[in-house]
């Protein structure tokens, strides 16, 4: 299992006390869930007549990978899920819809224009090789949420 940044803390943590690391450690772990409750608190003032559409790009652990150990994305996914007040789903170039089999995946072949432009929301929290991330510049009526450039 890879390990990156999300978990070594969790490493210092078992066997040491570091008030700062465990506060930013807990921090970074709940902000999944604070950015669907944004996102959510959003949509609910915006879309009122329809069940409003998320997408989540990158579910995978990080960048070049389709593992799906802590990754952020993922927990974005679950978060808005058990909301039961979006339809979710998630694009990600690397990973299999057979990973996350309960949420929808958008399709490579639908990684256009027209296709994206039917979400309401589309949060990037990892930029997989093999999607064209400047179309997202190029939608209209479609707020665009960046995790990372």
């Amino acid at each position: 299992m890879p390990h990156c940044i999300p978990v070594n803390p969790f490493y210092l943590l078992s066997n040491s006390h570091f008030p700062l690391l465990d506060s930013a450690t807990l921090a970074m772990q709940s902000r999944p869930s604070r950015l669907a409750q944004r996102v959510l608190k959003s949509l609910r003032q915006k879309v009122v007549s329809r069940t409003p559409r998320v997408l989540v790009v990158g579910v995978g652990f990080k960048a070049g990978q389709s593992q799906i150990y802590n990754p952020p994305g993922a927990e974005l996914v679950r978060s808005l899920v058990v909301s039961h007040e979006v339809d979710v789903c998630w694009a990600d170039s690397l990973v299999k819809q057979e990973a996350f089999p309960q949420v929808h995946r958008l399709p490579n072949k639908d990684w256009r224009r027209d296709a994206l432009e039917t979400f309401d929301v589309i949060v990037v929290t990892s930029r997989q090789p093999g999607l064209d991330f400047d179309l997202l510049d190029e939608l209209e009526g479609v707020e665009v949420e960046r995790w990372c450039q």
